[in-house]
């Protein structure tokens, strides 16, 4: 028998999680789901509208820990008083992250989640999927693989049109630019637009969504998560049509990934040919992420007539190429990670 989540006032949000969350994670041990490229995913037993996320970095962290001396039981994590603080340092990272959310998207917009510490189950097969192709995970995997991690978890509650036949359409298309074909240019305004998403039926709120995004970024340095397919998406219908950003930041890191990027364009046009293959491959997903980011905005924006986020006005015409150079060559890098995995 589930415990009962009570429901949540009128004037709240209906995706709102109650206080008590934490005891019915305790008493109901998490479910693996599944995995996205940032995250795993757990259900909780007869709860099908809460899922619980758990950022690949918090569970790495548990788990080398665990690794590195067999008598590291995960009691001895839990009570291991600089692993707490560590974690509440965390979770109010992510609460102070959800404000700024909140007040640059509006409240209504952004998915409410609450932020917990919590058991979760692992397996010799989930640490194998996601150790695949990484040298320093291969490495973990020497030895007994422990059966459950102790970690901060993000818990939502299901949007309700994921639980019907008919998913919500993502605001953007999902992957990455340097998989189309002949984009015009990854970070500087095109002269001809490719805009590969519908825009005729929702331009007024991808709008709103693009022009708060320009903003957000432009005052935080940070970048939205917009690859994944439903990380941003349409929900209701006619009046009651709006947007909402369930998934939209990095869970594994809080970084200003602009304010990165733009200095280590800055530096490559400058020292190019000093900067070591393994300092590129360091930056591989700082770069990839970032270019995406602006490339997703700008064509959307330059399509809607918005703003375009404007990073690179330093930057002069005939050092363009420089920049696209190192994109498509960091691309090149990761297409090669991703065939090594397989």
């Amino acid at each position: 028998m589930s415990e009962h989540i009570p429901s949540v006032s009128a004037s709240a949000s209906p995706y709102d999680i109650p206080p008590n969350i934490s005891d019915i994670t305790d008493k109901y041990r998490p479910t693996y789901l599944g995995s996205g490229s940032e995250q795993l995913v757990y259900a909780i037993e007869g709860h099908p509208d809460i899922v619980i996320k758990v950022s690949l970095e918090s569970a790495r962290e548990c788990f080398k820990w665990q690794k590195q001396d067999v008598n590291r039981t995960i009691d001895k994590y839990i009570a291991d008083e600089s692993v707490q603080t560590e974690l509440h340092v965390r979770i109010e990272s992510a609460k102070e992250r959800d404000k700024e959310l909140n007040k640059f998207f509006e409240q209504r917009n952004v998915l409410p989640q609450r932020y917990i510490k919590c058991k979760v189950p692992i397996t010799n097969d989930i640490v194998i999927e996601r150790a695949q192709g990484r040298a320093e995970s291969e490495e973990l995997l020497k030895g007994v693989i422990p059966d459950e991690l102790y970690v901060v978890a993000r818990v939502q509650r299901v949007v309700k049109e994921f639980l019907n036949d008919d998913k919500p359409k993502g605001m953007f298309s999902p992957g990455y630019q340097e998989l189309l074909e002949s984009p015009d240019s990854y970070l500087f305004p095109p002269t001809e637009i490719i805009e590969r998403n519908d825009l005729s039926r929702d331009e007024k709120l991808k709008k709103d969504f693009i022009s708060r995004a320009v903003t957000y970024s432009n005052v935080t340095g940070r970048i939205l998560d917009l690859p994944g397919t439903d990380n941003v998406i349409y929900t209701g219908e006619g009046e009651s049509r709006s947007y909402m950003l369930v998934d939209a930041v990095y869970p594994a890191t809080w970084q200003k990934t602009l304010e990165e990027f733009r200095n280590f364009v800055n530096d490559y046009i400058v020292n190019k040919s000093d900067i070591p293959q393994q300092m590129l491959e360091k930056k591989v997903y700082i770069v990839l992420n970032a270019s995406n980011y602006i490339f997703k905005i700008n064509t959307a924006a330059a399509t809607l007539g918005a703003e375009s986020l404007r990073y690179f006005d330093n930057i002069r015409t005939e050092d363009h190429h420089i920049v696209e150079e190192l994109i498509k060559n960091c691309g090149v890098i990761w297409q090669e990670k991703k065939k090594n995995k397989k």
